[in-house]
């Protein structure tokens, strides 16, 4: 058994020294690494925690002066005295309010969220009264559908919609789904169509008509019953649901005698006229009306290979019991599918690289050798995503991106310790001296080099902003590529080398 003088010990020859240790530790690599591919989140793109919120409010028939006056000002002065605010712009239109407050970059959005939301519920009360309730939203760029089907077969559009609902209801039950939302498809809506010559025998105007209708379809709080323990709020429903609420609706009173909605005008229930037609046809086949559903997945939670697998066999289970068998169901965008692409993409390159490798090392050293040099390539990915995951990162496309860009400079190192003990041992030096003498002679060049390299990286950590956040993940994928390759390298790859090489005398 060799032994390393004490003037040549160092970090790196620990584990020439402790071999026993140094396979424990490459055990627990592949297995930490294979555990972390499997739970580590997959994502299409970085989920950023974007701390810009936006408050947008209706008040139908408002004009922006109104609106401006009555709803804008109203919240605009209670976010204003929020801390950590940068700034806050609003823009006021007929009907329409949009405020949008943005903080500090390194403010949580997700706690500024809930802030506004506070303070917009706390607004509401000076709001007019016929003002719709303000929705509160964070700006997140993983605003998206991962998953959108179209639903199409010989039926009308309307029952479309219906069978969209039902698959809308399943989906929605994912632990991880936010929303899914039906596009393309006609609003149901009452339509009241005064007779001619009603209103003159009646002596009433259009506006009487729709504030009568406004004033009914309205839920009223008359107060709340106060129990030994419990207080219950009482409100009274009064939202008109169908064509008979609708009819009964009285709109006046002449000479004690209610007028009702039936007694001026005709109330049916319909579709309004779609703005956008859409069409699924495949082949030859005739193009037949079709509906569109989005899945939205929850921001920072679930996994989309999951959500859309998930999805997926909702669909599965619709098919087989509900749904008729003429409806057509086509996946039209799949997250799923792009994300399991770009996993593939790096696998072949990491396939091809590994391949290449192994065929130049076989030709100028031979097999052991190039094996020997191969090794980094898996084991320095299962280094990367045993990082990742506790860090907080995801596979998206830009990890994916740098973890294909350092593909090629990963292995230098290896190749460069591999080919030294080769010379050694030709040599005449005995496998074990061999690594000890690679290592003295090329740890301090490679870790200078492998250091240049991230160095020219790692000032992107210092871009300030969103856009700072976003492409954030880049440098940290390939520091810690680099970082653990160089490792890789000069701790198992010169271990390796001491138990495989010939002429090893340990």
């Amino acid at each position: 058994m060799n032994h390393i003088p004490q003037s040549k010990k160092n970090f790196w020859t620990f584990f020439i020294d402790n071999y026993r240790l140094t396979y424990v530790l490459l055990v627990a690599i592949v297995l930490f690494g294979i555990f972390s591919i499997a739970t580590i989140p997959k994502e299409s793109s970085p989920e950023i925690d974007i701390p810009i919120i936006v408050v947008t409010t209706l008040l139908p028939g408002a004009s922006a002066i109104d609106v401006e006056e009555l709803v804008t000002n109203e919240i605009e002065s209670r976010v204003q005295g929020m801390p950590d605010i940068d700034s806050v712009t609003s823009v006021s239109s007929q009907g329409f309010s949009q405020i949008m407050v943005n903080f500090d970059v390194d403010s949580e959005g997700r706690e500024k969220l809930a802030d506004v939301r506070e303070q917009v519920d706390k607004a509401i009360s000076d709001l007019p009264s016929d003002a719709m309730d303000p929705t509160v939203q964070q700006v997140s760029f993983s605003d998206r559908p991962i998953l959108t089907m179209a639903l199409s077969g010989p039926f009308e559009t309307p029952q479309l919609k219906e069978y969209a609902e039902q698959l809308q209801t399943d989906i929605e039950k994912i632990s991880a789904v936010s929303e899914v939302r039906i596009v393309d498809a006609p609003e149901r809506y009452i339509e009241v169509v005064i007779r001619e010559g009603a209103l003159g025998q009646y002596g009433l105007s259009l506006s009487q008509i729709v504030s009568g209708l406004a004033n009914a379809n309205s839920d009223i709080p008359i107060g709340s019953i106060q129990t030994s323990d419990t207080v219950y709020t009482v409100r009274l429903d009064g939202r008109l649901s169908d064509v008979s609420d609708v009819e009964n609706t009285a709109i006046a009173t002449l000479d004690g005698v209610p007028v009702f909605v039936r007694d001026i005008a005709t109330v049916q229930d319909t579709f309004a006229r779609p703005s956008t037609l859409t069409r699924l046809g495949a082949g030859d086949q005739e193009p037949l009306p079709s509906v569109t559903l989005q899945v939205f997945k929850l921001t920072g939670q679930g996994d989309v290979l999951s959500v859309v697998d998930a999805s997926q066999e909702v669909l599965t289970t619709a098919l087989a019991t509900y749904l008729p068998e003429e409806i057509d169901i086509r996946i039209v965008e799949d997250d799923a599918k792009l994300i399991r692409t770009d996993l593939q993409n790096l696998l072949s390159s990491g396939f091809m690289t590994i391949l290449i490798v192994l065929l130049v090392l076989i030709v100028f050293l031979g097999w052991k050798e190039a094996l020997l040099a191969s090794l980094v390539i898996p084991l320095t990915f299962f280094i990367t995503f045993i990082f990742l995951n506790p860090l907080g990162y995801t596979i998206n496309f830009l990890t994916l991106f740098s973890l294909i860009l350092a593909l090629g400079i990963l292995v230098d190192a290896s190749i460069v310790v591999t080919e030294s003990m080769f010379s050694n041992i030709k040599k005449g030096k005995n496998s074990y001296d061999a690594a000890i003498d690679t290592i003295f002679e090329f740890q301090k060049p490679l870790i200078a080099g492998t250091l240049t390299t991230v160095f020219v990286f790692l000032p992107m950590l210092l871009m300030s902003g969103i856009m700072g956040k976003f492409i954030e993940s880049i440098p940290v994928t390939i520091t810690i590529v680099l970082l653990a390759s160089i490792f890789i390298s000069l701790a198992v790859v010169t271990m390796l080398g001491v138990r495989v090489l010939k002429n090893k005398k340990a």
